[in-house]
């Protein structure tokens, strides 16, 4: 309905700024036959036919590095139209495919890394701790938002509206990460941090009840547990 609005605007033909009936006809019977038109292009309902091995020794002899967009780019270098790509037009193809500077490599589409999205939430709820400590407790199980859960400093309420300068929001108990640090041994640099005897036994099956089925499938991966099935399941599993 929204494009066949967006569509019909045009057909306003007395610029009054109202469609009546039979302008509204004209914009059905209009858009009704665009949309009945086929999107895909004659050179995709038709691609040319080629043999595999010619392909392979051109584009090895000129060093071309997507086959797919050199393939695409040689269509047009059928000039006896018969449907098909001999050696000929495929060298002339690649030759200008590659003098034109579209030999390119395949474009390779990088997706960010979950654990540095992870550690970068942490580290903007929790700025004094370090990308070492955080990697420490997530390589423990910990997910990011437990962490923030567990050691983020509670925000005092905002004052209520009516309230001047004498009014001081109530103050809130800070829990403080508690982090054994151990000795560093001369053979290895790395820093070990165990968390408190409270923390190490993990979560309880209470606070895992508490976490959405996302997190506690990130928590079971982690660990290398299998994150399939329900909820319960998945706890099950951690708590073994």
């Amino acid at each position: 309905k929204d494009a066949f609005l967006a569509h019909a605007r045009k057909y306003d033909r007395d610029r009054d700024g109202f469609l009546d009936a039979e302008e509204l006809d004209r914009a059905a019977t209009d858009f009704t036959t665009m949309m009945t038109q086929s999107t895909v292009t004659p050179e995709s309902q038709y691609p040319l036919d080629f043999n595999d091995e010619t392909v392979a020794h051109v584009i090895e002899s000129h060093g071309i590095l997507d086959k797919v967009a050199f393939l695409h780019f040689a269509n047009s270098y059928d000039e006896d139209q018969n449907g098909y790509l001999k050696h000929s037009e495929l060298s002339r193809a690649a030759s200008d495919y590659v003098e034109t500077g579209r030999n390119t490599p395949t474009p390779v589409d990088a997706e960010p890394d979950p654990r540095l999205l992870s550690v970068a939430e942490v580290r903007a709820a929790l700025p004094d701790w370090t990308e070492d400590q955080i990697n420490s407790w997530m390589d423990k199980g910990w997910s990011a938002q437990q962490i923030i859960n567990q050691y983020a400093k509670p925000e005092p309420p905002l004052a209520p509206e009516g309230f001047g300068g004498e009014y001081s929001a109530p103050e809130q108990p800070i829990v403080e990460p508690e982090l054994e640090i151990e000795p560093v041994v001369e053979e290895e640099l790395e820093i070990k941090e165990e968390p408190s005897e409270e923390v190490a036994e993990g979560p309880s099956e209470a606070s895992l009840k508490r976490l959405k089925k996302a997190e506690l499938v990130e928590l079971a991966t982690l660990q290398g547990l299998d994150s399939s099935g329900t909820k319960a399941d998945i706890i099950s599993r951690l708590l073994r």
